[in-house]
């Protein structure tokens, strides 16, 4: 993720997107703590239901810093 942001940042992204599922619920947690919103409900894929989570550019910095806080 540190990685993701890192390039955003760089080439001037407006935004990170992602899909993600409940059923991801680790993944799931670490982009909503990153500030990371649902954007809409997606098509199910074999049933699961999956969400567009979005991080706008103005957030990078702060998700950035605050991956960089926490324990390796």
């Amino acid at each position: 993720m540190a990685a993701c942001l890192r390039h955003a940042i760089r080439d001037g992204a407006p935004a990170i997107g992602l899909h993600t599922s409940p059923m991801m619920a680790t993944a799931l947690r670490l982009y909503t703590t990153l500030g990371f919103t649902r954007e809409r409900d997606l098509d199910p894929i074999d049933g699961v239901a999956y969400g567009r989570y979005v991080l706008p550019a103005g957030r990078f910095q702060a998700a950035l810093d605050q991956l960089a806080s926490w324990p390796a």
